[in-house]
């Protein structure tokens, strides 16, 4: 039996409203009827599109796919619809962002503001977290990320670098670089670039805290705590910091990422649009 779009809406209905008794108000249906749609659309493909838990529907990476493709059908269809009837193309509508704390809190706020002021009928979702969100499961709809490269999954643009470099008080500055205590990622992001720099320039060293925040980093730093890499940037905005070694080749890259297919929507567009003029060769 061949699909209908009921049945990508039903998926899409259920991710964006965070279950299946959110996607029933949505649909204006009971929930045993959502229930009982979803059952059927995946007994007849036989795949598994959400994970039933006790917190709620959880979309598997196939779910994540098929209501990422729904969203941006979805768009093209409605805005097909609004050309034909010759109506405003105003954008509308929610946008998830996701970042890191640095950079909602140094390079984002211009960036949502001109959007915002282009696009008042756009509310943007703004998470904050240290954890690289899951686009392909709709975690967000856009992430800024500081990368050295990006997931071959995802489209992106490279907004702009950050130099970085080795900050510590006063007080560390008299020390010898061996006896350096490091204030350094924590154990979810021991992936990063920084960690590399950390193990192939110094060998290691004696770790005083671990942290999963730039931001908390930049804090633990500046209180004393130990010397640690931060963007030049950042540090700027920390007078008592003292710069202890920099190097050209630590520097990394802000970008601008979403899902391939999503990269065509409106919203993600415009967004993208503004960061490129704002952003862009501003480092």
């Amino acid at each position: 039996m061949a699909e209908t779009w009921d049945d990508l809406a039903l998926v899409l209905a259920i991710v964006e409203h965070g279950g299946v008794m959110g996607a029933a108000r949505a649909l204006g249906v009971h929930h045993a009827t959502v229930l009982r749609r979803l059952d059927a659309f995946e007994g007849r493909r036989g795949v598994v599109l959400f994970e039933r838990r006790k917190t709620g529907y959880v979309p598997t990476p196939l779910g994540g796919h098929l209501a990422a493709r729904a969203k941006a059908i979805s768009v093209e269809v409605d805005q097909t619809y609004r050309e034909l009837a010759g109506e405003d193309l105003r954008l509308s509508g929610t946008l998830r962002v996701t970042s890191t704390d640095f950079l909602a809190q140094s390079v984002l706020p211009p960036v949502l503001s001109a959007f915002r002021g282009r696009y008042p009928d756009v509310e943007i979702d703004l998470m904050v977290s240290a954890r690289q969100e899951n686009l392909g499961r709709r975690d967000a709809d856009v992430a800024f990320r500081i990368l050295s490269s990006p997931q071959q999954d995802l489209a992106g643009e490279r907004l702009m670098e950050l130099d970085y470099a080795i900050y510590g008080t006063p007080e560390l500055a008299e020390i010898d670089p061996p006896d350096w205590p490091w204030v350094l990622d924590d154990q979810t992001l021991l992936h990063t670039k920084v960690q590399e720099w950390w193990q192939r320039d110094f060998g290691g060293g004696r770790v005083a805290m671990r942290v999963n925040s730039t931001m908390a980093r930049a804090a633990a730093i500046r209180a004393g705590a130990g010397v640690g890499f931060l963007p030049t940037r950042l540090a700027g905005m920390n007078g008592d910091l003292v710069a202890l070694r920099e190097k050209p080749e630590w520097r990394l890259e802000v970008w601008f990422l979403v899902l391939a297919e999503l990269s065509r929507l409106p919203r993600v567009q415009a967004l993208r649009r503004v960061a490129r003029q704002l952003l862009s060769d501003s480092a």
